[in-house]
């Protein structure tokens, strides 16, 4: 008999082990890995530009798309809801995950989730949005668990998987318990290493298993911009080192063969040792968010908000530079390279390219709506991306329909032009004229570059005041039944073992008692 049950402890140990890790899918995370190097196993040679679907939600789209083991596409939309859609295009389900909160900044738009999701060995889906939680939901679209995390329509983090099946993701700096959160695979806390201002930046694993993240150092004069810093964090909480940047760290790293690439809003790329030592460092002209992608030759591939698209090579210095149109932050989205090396990137203009290890475009498809998420590639190579224009995209060869005759952004017969009309729609005038431009601008937002970067009018600022009473209504209800009290100490917080204690450590209770 205890042979049996011996049998079916170690079963039920490898069930457990295959739910927490990592996905073996063609892209389980923000830049196709934990390393976020965005190298795909998948040949894309044939990829020719030609759209096979789109399939599109109620409102811009900022979340990566990520690919489960069955090919299913899983992403966020900031209307709300996370979405799995099927190879084919159409939709498998959508759960939930946050409210549309005003965001002021940038473009001034609704805001629900920024964050690529993550798929775990399981099929279980992470995915962080307005909600202030981090929210696991099961293959069939169902809710598993949630965890309470501040958000911030400003902050870019995303979750990343460990080989233990740990969840690591940053939360915003008005958080609680602001820093890095380590989360076991049933959402309970395993420890939170603290940083006052949030962290800013997808959590990077490396293959020992120590974390890396982006943080700010908050300035005494409130006169001069706070600075930032790169920080190792080791696999039980444990601050390693840090490396002091100009200006805070909006984007991810990369690690890859014993390298740290790291970037930074003042648009320096550094090189750094596992040790938090500089190798090199290479200057953008403006600040970088876009994480580095690193192809199968290991030259360097990242974009600037100054327009440019960079490749460089493993020592840092300058292989070739591609201007793509002028537009704010130009290109903000991390590349991803097809196992042959022809690499994929979106600018802010609208532009999604398609370029070959030496700097030619292998084709181009555009303008699309601004600021274009992912990409990723599936395991028959066909390359997912997402916009503001509420589309999802799925590119590939042969057939779907060709964008620049189709599904250009076109002004249809008969539609209110404001060229027409001689409206200027930056410049304020009646409200009649008003909301013909808010309506032409959101439909043609490739017409109208910067149109909704003007301050909220009376409207927008009562919605906040509304969303700000029902945040700090669900956070009081939160903090009586979720969270715990934070310890004021140089330690990482550990949960109560009595009531969070691990499967593991109570299978191994179970064998004692046996034997």
């Amino acid at each position: 008999m205890k042979k049996e049950v011996l049998v079916l402890i170690i079963f039920i140990i490898s069930v457990n082990f295959v739910s927490g890790k990592l996905s073996d899918s063609a892209w389980p995370m923000f830049h196709g890995s934990a390393q976020h190097g965005g190298l795909s196993s998948y040949d894309t040679s044939h990829v020719d530009g030609t759209i096979k679907w789109t399939f599109e939600t109620n409102d811009g789209i900022e979340s990566g798309p990520v690919i489960g083991t069955d090919g299913t596409i899983y992403f966020g939309s900031h209307d709300g809801y996370l979405y799995a859609v099927n190879k084919d295009g159409s939709l498998k389900w959508k759960f939930q995950i946050g409210e549309q909160i005003w965001d002021s900044n940038y473009r001034g738009q609704f805001k629900s989730t920024m964050a690529t999701p993550a798929i775990a060995g399981d099929g279980t889906i992470y995915a962080y949005a307005s909600s202030d939680s981090l929210i696991a939901v099961n293959p069939d679209g169902t809710e598993k668990w949630r965890y309470p995390l501040k958000w911030d329509s400003d902050f870019w983090s995303s979750p990343a998987i460990g080989t233990d099946g740990t969840i690591y993701i940053g939360s915003a700096r008005d958080d609680e318990d602001p820093g890095l959160h380590a989360i076991n695979p049933d959402g309970t806390l395993k420890w939170i290493h603290d940083e006052v201002t949030g962290v800013t930046t997808p959590p990077t694993i490396g293959p020992d298993g120590t974390i890396y993240i982006g943080a700010a150092i908050v300035s005494d004069d409130k006169s001069k911009e706070d600075k930032g810093k790169i920080i190792a964090v080791s696999p039980n909480g444990q601050k390693k080192w840090q490396f002091e940047v100009e200006l805070w760290v909006e984007g991810p790293s990369t690690y890859n063969n014993g390298v740290l690439y790291a970037n930074t809003k003042e648009g320096d790329i550094y090189a750094l040792t596992p040790t938090g030592k500089e190798i090199w460092k290479f200057s953008t002209g403006d600040g970088t968010s876009a994480g580095v992608a690193v192809g199968p030759d290991g030259n360097l591939y990242v974009g600037s908000w100054d327009t440019y698209f960079y490749s460089l090579t493993p020592e840092g210095k300058l292989k070739w530079k591609y201007k793509t149109p002028d537009t704010f932050e130009g290109i903000s989205s991390s590349a991803a390279i097809g196992k042959e090396g022809t690499i994929y990137v979106g600018s802010n203009s609208g532009m999604f390219y398609a370029f070959n290890p030496n700097g030619t475009v292998k084709w181009e498809l555009g303008p699309l709506g601004p600021n274009i998420a992912g990409p990723s590639i599936g395991t028959d190579g066909t390359v997912y991306f997402a916009s503001w224009d509420k589309k999802l995209y799925a590119v590939g060869s042969s057939s779907g329909q060709d964008l620049k005759k189709e599904d250009k952004d076109v002004i249809a017969d008969g539609e209110w032009n404001p060229k027409e009309f001689g409206v200027k729609c930056s410049e304020l005038g009646s409200e009649d004229i008003k909301e013909k431009c808010d309506r032409f601008c959101n439909n043609h937002p490739s017409f109208c570059p910067g149109y909704f970067d003007r301050d909220m009018d009376e409207s927008h600022n009562q919605l906040v005041d509304i969303n700000n009473e029902v945040k700090e209504e669900k956070s009081e209800k939160q903090n009586v039944t979720l969270t715990q009290p934070r310890e004021q100490n140089d330690t990482p917080y550990q949960p109560e073992t009595k009531n969070q204690i691990g499967l593991l450590a109570k299978i191994i209770s179970w064998i004692k008692n046996l034997f």
